[in-house]
């Protein structure tokens, strides 16, 4: 039997365009928690961004003292959902389409630490649940790695291809031996440099994507 490809998607950076309302909501709890001289512009936290470590790695290099990390998280997430509730963030322009053209060869399943009400504030839920296999939601203090050597487990060989938009998603796709598309367009968490240098470094099993109009031909070059 011939081998399916799936593709596996990450929500933020690669199908919503939502790091400004990350930034907004970064910029907010330092504010909160006394931090605002050490808060980061918005390319220093996308050359920063670390979603590894249930978050921490991050938190520290953007200043967050270990004393505070518990409390400054639950206030950053708390704020995030108020802020993309009040001005939900718009779907990455041509992701629709794309997704759906790729789901139409191969198969889609929604892989990501955004949570129902994320999902739902990000993208029509009507659509997700037309288009996508399965939704998979990480919990927040688990790294992805997890679910993606569950999924695997139960995909009886089949290629599989994480979209994501950060190392950190790509640390956890080879760990999980599961190839990495990095999403490399100007709605990713992290920047292209930073993207790109972990392609190079690791070209046996991580691709670049450019753009969501690549997912076909990424997933397709990198099983060939």
């Amino acid at each position: 039997m011939q081998k399916r490809i799936v593709g596996l998607f990450d929500v933020d950076g690669v199908l919503s365009d939502s790091f400004k309302h990350n930034h907004k909501t970064t910029i907010e709890s330092h504010r909160k928690f006394g931090l605002l001289r050490v808060a980061p512009k918005l390319s220093e936290l996308k050359h920063k961004y670390d979603q590894s470590n249930r978050f921490r790695n991050l938190l520290k290099d953007i200043g967050v003292p270990d004393d505070k990390m518990s409390a400054y998280g639950k206030y950053w997430w708390k704020t995030y959902l108020n802020v993309i509730a009040e001005d939900p963030p718009p779907m990455v322009p041509g992701a629709k389409e794309a997704v759906e053209h790729f789901a139409s060869n191969a198969s889609a399943i929604l892989l990501s630490k955004a949570i129902k009400t994320n999902i739902r504030l990000q993208l029509n839920m009507a659509w997700v649940n037309s288009v996508f296999k399965e939704i998979i939601i990480v919990d927040l203090s688990m790294d992805k790695m997890t679910e993606m050597v569950k999924l695997k487990a139960r995909m009886n060989g089949d290629h599989l291809i994480y979209f994501g938009d950060t190392v950190s998603d790509g640390e956890s796709s080879l760990a999980a031996g599961i190839k990495f598309g990095a999403m490399i367009h100007a709605h990713s968490y992290n920047e292209e440099k930073v993207l790109l240098e972990f392609v190079n470094a690791h070209s046996e099993m991580a691709i670049a994507v450019h753009g969501v109009a690549d997912f076909g031909r990424a997933a397709e070059e990198a099983f060939r």
